[in-house]
């Protein structure tokens, strides 16, 4: 079982839980899938905090990316919930920030800037902006490219097929 990797070789942690949830999604098993990917996200997350260097915690979400793409994936295409992708997308950029900002704090500060710049849930992140305001946020992902507009009232995504090859042609 992956849990004897997690305490052993807990390094192979992300990518056996991407495999694994890549054969549950084979399987129609959507909910085991997320399950995995959940863990491995976890394991990131965990791992990028303790890390001092911030070049090391690019390093580790940057092997991990695949895990988060997997998790946005599902979130879009077998759940139809485009918020919930969005929240991973954030999760996997939005923490960088976080811990710079936290690396100079000491110990008591650190804890409280964690809370306070932990990435927002598009609800939440909805509920702070002032009204008449509109946030527009793009992904790319290896087929498409998607985009979420969030208002205080509420938030519409779309997609439009595009490669990633692509649409780097065109921005270059």
């Amino acid at each position: 079982p992956i849990a004897r990797f997690d305490q052993t070789l807990s390094s192979l942690t992300p990518g056996l839980r991407l495999l694994r949830a890549r054969s549950f999604l084979a399987l129609g098993r959507v909910d085991a899938a997320t399950e995995d990917l959940e863990a491995g996200i976890r394991w990131l997350e965990g791992q990028r905090a303790g890390m001092k260097n911030a070049a090391l915690q690019a390093s580790v979400f940057d092997e991990g990316a695949a895990v988060f793409d997997e998790m946005v994936a599902l979130q879009l295409d077998r759940r139809h919930d485009p918020e919930r992708a969005l929240y991973f997308i954030e999760r996997s950029r939005g923490r960088q920030l976080a811990e710079a900002l936290m690396a100079g704090a000491g110990r008591s500060k650190s804890a409280m800037l964690s809370a306070r710049l932990a990435p927002l849930s598009p609800q939440a992140l909805r509920r702070e902006l002032p009204s008449g305001v509109a946030l527009v946020y793009y992904a790319t992902e290896s087929d498409r490219l998607v985009a979420w507009v969030l208002t205080r009232q509420g938030s519409q995504m779309r997609e439009r097929a595009l490669s990633s090859r692509l649409l780097e042609s065109q921005v270059v």
